[in-house]
């Protein structure tokens, strides 16, 4: 990590620099704390160690952190460390320098000596040292804060003798030893062994107590270049520790005479790279396993031409596919998804989106395609870099719908952008990658990644003589942003518009606030939906102050999962985000704006289960910026996460939606925060669009260990323990499979309520009632797909969408798994005749039609159900209803579910 040394004149000092980055060392970005990347305490005693050895000093009396070293994404960090001429004894004092920005920060100070350690004798486990376990520290780590990736997880076994603790670690495959002392990742290996005994503090308490390294004394190097460490760790007091480290054959390597820690300044470790995102394109190598995976096609809707071009047949629309299917439904269905060019992207965006929610529906709800996967492809929907232009603004807003719809409904749809390039129009193996969504370029297959981002330029300066339009600007977010413009980007004149203007509530005082911080401030009642209101707004800007800036952070919210939604609160949605938007471009085009800026959400990147419709209007605004920035004008699409300010935008949110959002891998931020990530976006220049969430890499570390992690998030945390859920599933299939018949429903029944408790945030799944009403054990839509969700990956069998609505209770539901379970065990199936399939087509309408009639009702025709059964003889289910004719069951239909 350092490169030369130099004597510097006139003294006996001397300097050597370097420098430090994720990109030269990619293995230090697996050493992050509350998602933040910085370098290890012993990175900088490498460097101290190094220091003393340039200067004829081997052994570091102390070494003393002040600031933590954090490591950007995108940027090297600069560090120097002077060496200070000796005293009258030869100690030299010495500091370390480090600066990524304008500003050197000191981060650490120390003494190096001359004086050479004794060599302690050889190291071995005693005999009496009891094992500990070591399989789940690093997940159970990553629970309170220390995220650390695969470089970092070096940990191979330990032990305890009295209060004596040794470890064995190794250095991961890939790095080399070679050029430390001793490498930083090993020797910070050694250190875990204190916090899975839970020597101390520093690994007890709740997730968030933690504490770091601060302070070394008495280092000694004795040799360098192990790959394989036996380390011994003693306590000295509650925080301190003394480290004797050796070979694997018992000779010394290093010590230390004392090392303690403290606790973590959680406010030193708020660098923009934990919550400033960017979408990154990567390339998804072919291999020959794609093309095996691939599963017969149709093409759905009226596409002869791409059926032509990828060789499929054409099927009209979901009811044909599913009656022409029979029990051999294709594999996959590829629907082709976009707006003519030279439609009216609003009304276009509009009837696509609708398209797609009305088709999702549909999908879902034929029982017969659950094992087929749909398809949505695009053209130039989406943009892979700079230099790809999004193409059509309409498709975009579907991809976001589609991706929430994904989170809901996991397997069932795919989202596939091609660029027209005949490779990448005839590439449908791609669909057959597992990734949920890909681009194809020039035959190239990319997949979106999150990655961290930093800002990229200064940006440019407001105009203090113009006008800053913001839009919402009387809600909570639009206030904040206006106080910010004044306090930290020296506005002067603001323009705020708002439903209705300065009869909205605290209107009036918020105009009074804003004057009062030095601004002149002009609030307007205007719906920016209405294209005629917003000119007359426009044009009543003076002209000695023209418009040079506009902030969009107008929006509402109709959440409803995607079976549920309807098409008014689509539309009403939509129009916020995307009329508004595209309304403000058309109209400030010519205008020479600094700045334009769109309040987005994460949820058009990552998907939101109940918010297709605010993804997709966010998507949109996403793909505006980029076409935006193609044109050379000015575009910033903000894709906010969770502000802990309550708004009129977040305030139906319950505690199991704030417990769900934490759960997916994303922080709620305080506005404090969120105005600091808004400064450093509004400065950037080289991103139309990003993602400003904090990252929980310990959430998504489990949901990585449990193997629901989305692609999306899979470079947040490299290394990742995975763990496929369907291995889960298998396990507890063969649990199911080999528990004798009497002890099945009980298994089955603890399985329910524990995966209900789960997705109601219920501490006690033994006091869900399995009989109570699921409404009244506290279900709604978003809940119940989650259980849903739950229980498909537990048993490993894909459920109906409305699978937590089509049972009176648990008990009932689980009555229902229990026969599905039956039914998918090898030896216990019985297969469907094709000529069974219409009797089975009229058994599930009966079937469905049970769970809405009156009880009245339901009573009567059980009752004839048991009559026709009996009449038809046969023991099991499939011969007594298979030997009814057609007509008794339409007479069945026609008499008794008609009039229910």
């Amino acid at each position: 990590m350092l490169g030369g040394a130099l004597d510097l004149p006139g003294s006996d000092a001397t300097l050597l620099t370097g420098q430090v980055s994720v990109n030269a060392q990619p293995w230090l970005a697996d050493h992050a704390v509350f998602g933040t990347v910085l370098l290890p305490a012993t990175g900088l005693l490498d460097m101290a160690l190094r220091a003393g050895a340039e200067v004829g000093c081997a052994r570091a009396e102390d070494l003393v952190l002040d600031q933590p070293l954090l490591l950007p994404a995108n940027r090297a960090v600069d560090v120097q460390i002077q060496v200070n001429a000796p005293d009258d004894t030869g100690r030299r004092a010495f500091t370390i320098h480090s600066r990524h920005d304008e500003d050197w920060v000191r981060n650490a100070t120390g003494l190096l000596s001359p004086e050479a350690a004794a060599v302690p004798g050889p190291l071995a486990v005693p005999a009496t040292a009891a094992a500990l376990p070591v399989t789940d520290l690093y997940l159970r780590l990553a629970e309170q804060g220390y995220d650390y990736g695969p470089a970092f997880q070096g940990l191979r076994g330990a032990w305890r003798d009295g209060d004596a603790l040794y470890a064995e670690v190794e250095l991961a495959g890939e790095l080399h030893e070679t050029g430390f002392g001793i490498h930083p990742a090993l020797l910070d290996a050694v250190l875990h062994v204190r916090l899975l005994a839970g020597l101390g503090e520093d690994s007890a308490g709740a997730p968030g107590d933690l504490r770091l390294p601060f302070s070394w004394s008495g280092i000694s190097l004795h040799a360098s270049g192990a790959r394989t460490l036996r380390a011994r760790v003693t306590p000295v007091d509650d925080s301190t520790i003394a480290v004797a480290v050796s070979d694997l054959e018992g000779r010394p390597v290093l010590t230390v005479d004392a090392m303690a820690t403290r606790p973590v300044d959680a406010g030193k470790l708020t660098g923009h790279g934990a919550a400033m995102l960017t979408v990154r394109w990567a390339e998804q190598p072919r291999t020959e396993a794609d093309v095996a995976a691939a599963a017969p096609a149709v093409v759905l809707g009226e596409a002869g031409d791409l059926a032509e071009a990828l060789s499929l047949p054409a099927v009209a629309g979901v009811d044909e596919l599913a009656r022409t299917t029979g029990g051999d439904a294709p594999g996959w269905a590829v629907v082709s998804f976009g707006s003519a060019e030279g439609d009216d992207p609003v009304p276009s965006a509009h009837g696509l989106v609708e398209r797609a929610r009305v088709l999702v529906r549909r999908w879902l709800e034929t029982d017969r395609l659950a094992e087929t996967r749909l398809v949505f492809l695009t053209r130039g929907a989406v943009s892979t870099g700079p230099d790809d232009p999004v193409t059509d603004l309409p498709g975009a807003a579907v991809w976001g719908f589609v991706r929430s719809a994904q989170t809901e409904h996991p397997d069932r749809f795919v989202l596939v952008d091609h660029d027209n390039a005949r490779p990448s129009r005839e590439d449908l193996d791609a669909a057959a990658t597992g990734e949920p969504q890909l681009a194809l370029r020039d035959g190239h297959r990319l997949t979106p990644r999150l990655a961290p981002g930093t800002s990229t330029g200064s940006g440019t300066a407001l105009d203090p003589d113009g006008t800053v339009l913001i839009t919402g600007g009387t809600g909570t977010l639009g206030a904040h942003v206006a106080r910010r413009l004044i306090t930290h980007h020296g506005a002067r004149r603001l323009l705020l518009v708002s439903r209705r203007g300065l009869d909205a509530p605290g209107a009036k005082q918020l105009r009074q606030e804003l004057t009062g911080l030095g601004a002149e401030v002009d609030i307007a009642a205007c719906d920016v939906t209405d294209r005629a209101g917003l000119v007359a707004t426009l044009g009543a800007v003076p002209a000695g102050h023209p418009l040079t800036a506009v902030v969009h952070t107008a929006g509402v919210l109709a959440d409803a999962t995607v079976t549920q939604l309807t098409g008014e609160q689509l539309g009403t949605v939509l129009a916020a985000k995307v009329d508004a938007a595209w309304h403000l471009h058309e109209l400030t085009t010519g205008l020479g704006l600094a700045a334009f800026v769109l309040f987005s959400s994460a949820a058009a990147t990552v998907g939101a289960p109940g918010q297709a419709n605010y993804a997709a209007a966010n998507g949109f605004l996403d793909a505006l910026a980029h076409h935006r920035r193609t044109r050379g004008l000015p575009a910033a699409s903000l894709g906010w996460g969770l502000w802990t300010d309550t708004s009129e935008l977040t305030s139906g949110l319950a505690a199991a939606d704030l417990d769900r959002l934490r759960t997916s891998g994303f922080q709620p931020m305080s506005t404090q925060e969120a105005l600091a990530l808004f400064d450093a976006a509004l400065h950037d220049t080289g991103h139309a669009h990003l993602v400003l969430a904090p990252v929980d890499r310990a959430a998504l570390r489990r949901r990585a260990v449990q193997g629901d992690l989305p692609p999306l998030f899979r470079e947040l945390v490299p290394g990742a323990p995975p763990r496929a859920a369907a291995d889960g599933a298998y396990d507890w299939r063969s649990r199911f499979a080999a528990a004798p018949a009497h002890e099945r429903d009980t298994l089955l029944l603890d399985l329910v309520r524990t995966h209900a408790a789960a997705a109601l945030r219920h501490e006690a799944p033994g006091e869900i009632d399995p009989d109570g009403a699921l409404k009244d054990l506290g279900f709604d839509s978003l809940i119940a797909v989650e259980f849903r969700n739950r229980l498909s990956a537990a048993i490993g069998l894909r459920l109906p969408a409305t699978l937590a609505f089509n049972y009176p209770n648990l008990r009932a539901l689980t009555g229902y798994l229990g026969e599905r379970m039956s039914e998918s065990e090898p030896d216990r199936a019985e297969p469907r005749e094709p000529a069974d399939a219409t009797v089975h087509d009229e058994l599930d309408r009966i079937e469905q039609a049970l769970r809405t009639s009156p009880e009245e009702a339901r009573e009567e025709i059980t009752a004839r159900l048991r009559r026709l059964l009996a009449a038809h003889g046969g023991t099991g289910p499939h011969a007594q209803i298979a030997s009814a004719t057609d007509d008794e069951i339409f007479d069945l239909i026609d008499n008794q579910l008609g009039t229910a």
